[in-house]
């Protein structure tokens, strides 16, 4: 069982886990680092998903070398950075490679030998959980230390293992706490896992010929009520609805590169209902009275700010299943709104020092870097777009697999493409930029960014693909 009980079983474990499996003292004080401070490390999580991820993390490191090294390294790790207490959003790095920083690397090292010793000795799909849990923890430490390309690289191996292993998936999703039966590789490490792929998926962009998995291969509608009776009621649905709408694009991903009319009703009737309810959450949402918002709390735990995701999750499925770009064009409040968010946040965390210029920091979940991205590359007011592109370029933040100087200089060369489009009179309706994909090169390190314009029909239709490369070692 997941929910409650794991809550419980989490602070049981936590009280009496005593690290003696192989580890040497130095090594077991990390580990207890870790432990001690997971709730401020994982401070940008919710407390379920902190929960889930240490009692999965605990449990597998009793028998899984690999998993444990990873954490000592993880808690050595953490000594090299400040964590900030305003609101746990991010952590900044010293830039100091101390004593700390480097028995990280070493530790590393041998979680990373312990894995190549799994993979040499893999069996089949009842492995699932033996692979799943020290990649998706490997994936937790390059994201960390600033490693995204290898970070992403276990994502992808992470998605992989699933897709081969399709069994070792719940049928049932879990959603903010509720309980599902099931084996712990189940519905626990599976919401892990599709919530850093959604991550990826969005920060990447969508490769052809590759497969994805969804949680559950359902499309779940979900109920919103006319009003919401408070606050909390209004995130309970909107946690449900981005859980719900996420699993439904992941479900049609395979629909990505055919065109519209060679797409099953089904799933047009999918997005239909999906846009429908997210409509219907903001109707409910503006007309939600009874709160005052909170100017010292950060900007993103302001109750102003509910509505953030739902507006980054509105315009991510706009224009899934060949959607026209121009769907766009009747968003400019939403572009605005978001970007009034994203000044807020970083004026509060220049004026309270949780951001310092200069400072290289991150934080495992989205912030505002996919709204700025979006503003960016799908908005059509160049000024807004503009402004965006320069709060991405300003100052080197990483937000899971988002790092605002790429994602910067990808939309700054999107918009450059773009520009010349209008220039010949092509970038109107079909002729706008789409499908923009970020595929790594590690050996060269180098970024190849694809993207891709529609050919009109009269010309033959289709698509053309124009790209660029990014040295990642460059700003």
């Amino acid at each position: 069982m997941v929910g409650r009980r794991s809550f419980r079983a989490f602070d049981a474990l936590r009280r009496a886990w005593t690290p003696d499996s192989g580890l040497d003292e130095q090594e077991k004080l990390y580990f207890q680092n870790f432990i001690n401070n997971a709730t401020l490390f994982f401070g940008s999580w919710s407390k379920y998903k902190i929960q889930t991820f240490m009692h999965i993390m605990l449990q597998e490191s009793t028998t899984n070398s690999c998993v444990r090294h990873t954490i000592v390294a993880t808690g050595a790790m953490m000594q090299s950075f400040n964590l900030s207490c305003k609101w746990a959003y991010m952590l900044k790095f010293t830039g100091i490679r101390d004593e700390h920083y480097k028995f990280a690397l070493e530790q590393y090292q041998k979680a990373i030998g312990d894995l190549q010793t799994l993979i040499g000795r893999q069996r089949g799909g009842d492995d699932t959980a033996e692979f799943l849990v020290p990649v998706l923890a490997l994936a937790l430490f390059d994201t960390f230390v600033g490693n995204n390309e290898f970070a992403i690289q276990h994502i992808y191996f992470c998605r992989h293992i699933l897709v081969t292993c399709h069994s070792s998936f719940a049928s049932t999703p879990c959603s903010n706490g509720q309980s599902v039966s099931g084996p712990l590789v189940g519905p626990s490490v599976a919401s892990i896992f599709v919530n850093n792929d959604i991550q990826v998926i969005f920060a990447l962009g969508i490769e052809e010929n590759c497969s994805y998995t969804a949680y559950a291969p359902t499309h779940s509608t979900t109920t919103v009520p006319e009003k919401f009776l408070d606050l909390e009621d209004a995130r309970s649905c909107r946690d449900i609805l981005l859980e719900n709408a996420y699993n439904t694009y992941l479900s049609t991903l395979q629909f990505h590169f055919i065109p519209r009319e060679e797409i099953p009703e089904k799933w047009i009737g999918a997005r239909e209902d999906i846009l429908q309810s997210i409509n219907l959450w903001f109707t409910a949402f503006n007309s939600l009275q009874g709160y005052q918002d909170d100017i010292t709390a950060h900007p993103l735990a302001r109750p102003n700010s509910t509505s953030f995701e739902v507006t980054i999750l509105l315009l991510r499925l706009s224009s899934m299943l060949q959607t026209p770009e121009t769907c766009y064009d009747g968003f400019e409040q939403h572009f605005r709104n978001l970007l009034t968010v994203c000044n807020d946040v970083v004026g509060y965390e220049c004026a309270n020092s949780i951001y310092e210029v200069g400072t290289k920091s991150f934080n495992f979940e989205e912030g505002i870097i996919p709204a700025l991205y979006l503003c960016a590359t799908k908005c059509r007011i160049s000024e807004l777009r503009n402004e965006a592109v320069e709060m991405l370029l300003a100052e080197q933040r990483r937000e899971g697999p988002w790092d605002s100087k790429l994602h910067g200089r990808v939309a700054r060369w999107l918009i450059s493409f773009e520009s010349e489009l209008e220039h010949e009179g092509q970038a109107t309706s079909d002729g706008r930029v789409w499908g923009e994909c970020i595929q790594f090169n590690l050996e060269s390190r180098e970024a190849t960014v694809t993207c891709r314009q529609n050919i009109p029909a009269a010309h033959g239709g289709g698509w053309s693909e124009k790209t660029c490369s990014i040295d990642l070692d460059s700003d």
